[in-house]
C-alpha cells in the first residue's frame, strides 16, 4: 500500500513533468547533489556509480510499474546492493 502510494506520486510527478518541462530543474538539481556525493574519498567513484545507476533503475522500473521482480527479489537485489556498498564501494 506504502509502494503503491509512492508509484502513483512518482506517476503524477511524471505527468506533470512532462506537460512542464520546467518543473525538472529542482529534480535536476537534487540528482546532482546526489551525484556530488559519490565522489566522496571514502567511496570508489565508479563502484559507488553502479550502485546509485541500479538503485535508481529499481525505482524508476517501480515508477512506470514495469519492475518484472516479485517483492522477495526486489529484497535480494536491495540486500545484494547493500553488501556491494559494504564490501566494494568503501575504500
Amino acid at each position: 500500500e506504502k509502494d503503491d502510494k509512492r508509484v502513483k506520486m512518482g506517476q503524477a510527478l511524471l505527468a506533470t513533468m512532462s506537460h512542464d518541462p520546467n518543473l525538472v530543474k529542482p529534480m535536476q538539481q537534487a540528482y546532482n547533489e546526489h551525484l556530488k556525493e559519490l565522489n566522496n574519498p571514502d567511496f570508489k567513484f565508479e563502484k559507488a556509480a553502479v550502485v546509485s545507476l541500479a538503485a535508481d533503475g529499481l525505482f524508476l522500473l517501480e515508477l512506470l510499474r514495469l519492475s518484472p521482480y516479485s517483492a522477495s527479489q526486489k529484497n535480494i537485489i536491495i540486500n545484494e546492493l547493500v553488501k556491494m556498498i559494504d564490501n566494494e564501494v568503501l575504500k
